[in-house]
């Protein structure tokens, strides 16, 4: 699969693919926001398009709530908890990505079903999730 191919790919000028945790502020004082990010060259918005309308994420259309331009850089972004949960980890399940990519997966699908339970508005909830983000990406040892 094409797709899960370009997030595995060990090239980092090529891909950028994050699964991202961001602390904010709610009724504990923060809260938590999950994003899947693909971000690629500007000469690979074709491309970037045609991922959002196959996994059908809203509009494929640029500069909107999930394709949008930099500079240099062309990225599709779901923020959507709902989209997330039935879409991209979906997706994922069914074509699992390889290598140490693959943990940072696990570590977003636990935190996704941590907010799904409401564990993430407790202040022991949110320390895990913490924990969890601090060893994802480029964390992870």
């Amino acid at each position: 699969m094409a797709i899960r191919g370009s997030i595995w790919s060990p090239n980092p000028r090529r891909v950028n693919v994050v699964w991202v945790l961001t602390p904010d502020t709610i009724k504990i004082g923060q809260r938590v926001q999950l994003r899947f990010s693909i971000g690629l060259n500007i000469r690979e918005l074709e491309l970037i398009k045609g991922i959002a309308a196959y996994l059908n994420v809203g509009s494929s259309q640029v500069d909107s709530k999930y394709v949008y331009l930099t500079e240099e850089a062309v990225n599709l972004q779901v923020i959507n908890l709902l989209d997330i949960q039935k879409v991209v980890i979906p997706f994922f399940v069914k074509y699992p990505i390889l290598g140490v990519k693959s943990l940072d997966f696990l570590d977003f699908c636990e935190v996704a079903r941590m907010i799904e339970a409401k564990d993430h508005i407790t202040q022991e909830g949110f320390n895990r999730i913490l924990d969890i983000k601090a060893g994802m990406n480029r964390g992870r040892a």
